[in-house]
């Protein structure tokens, strides 16, 4: 019996170079997310 879904070196390769990319846009946006606390503690003078 075969499957209908075969993991192929391509298909896992895409699969991994997605995880990456996803990873590096996730890390930005969250790196941008505590850029806006730390301005924002600076702003009303606290001291970081």
């Amino acid at each position: 019996m075969t499957s209908a879904f075969a993991w192929s070196p391509d298909t896992l390769w895409l699969l991994l170079q997605k995880a990456w990319w996803f990873l590096v846009v996730l890390g930005v946006l969250v790196a941008f997310h505590e850029l806006g606390h730390f301005l924002a503690a600076r702003w009303v003078g606290v001291k970081v």
